[in-house]
């Protein structure tokens, strides 16, 4: 089943509400007063990847552009983007790794 997008922000599977990642680069830029423009200018990451990763239409971000986005914009990753987990999932289902 595809991703349906509910907002620019959220990604839910379907019509059922699934965990998801937040992506926040658009509010980090805004906070900070970073055009996508200068973003590319800094980072050496293609506008259009950035426009993408901005507007949530890349899936796949490359783990060297991340590295580069947390250095330009000197935040962690957790900074850029937020796991929200699934409300409906039993926690009992899954173990976490490194707990016994």
């Amino acid at each position: 089943m595809p991703l349906a997008e509910i907002s620019p922000h959220l990604c839910y599977h379907g019509d059922e509400e699934q965990a998801m990642i937040r992506n926040k680069l658009s509010i980090i830029l805004g906070e900070k007063r970073i055009s996508q423009r200068e973003l590319e200018r800094r980072t050496g990451i293609r506008r259009q990847t950035i426009s993408d990763i901005y507007n949530e239409i890349n899936i796949t971000i490359n783990i060297n552009h991340l590295d580069k986005l947390c250095q330009v914009l000197d935040c962690d990753i957790c900074d850029l983007f937020e796991y929200i987990p699934d409300k409906k999932s039993s926690k009992k289902s899954f173990k976490k790794i490194g707990k016994k």
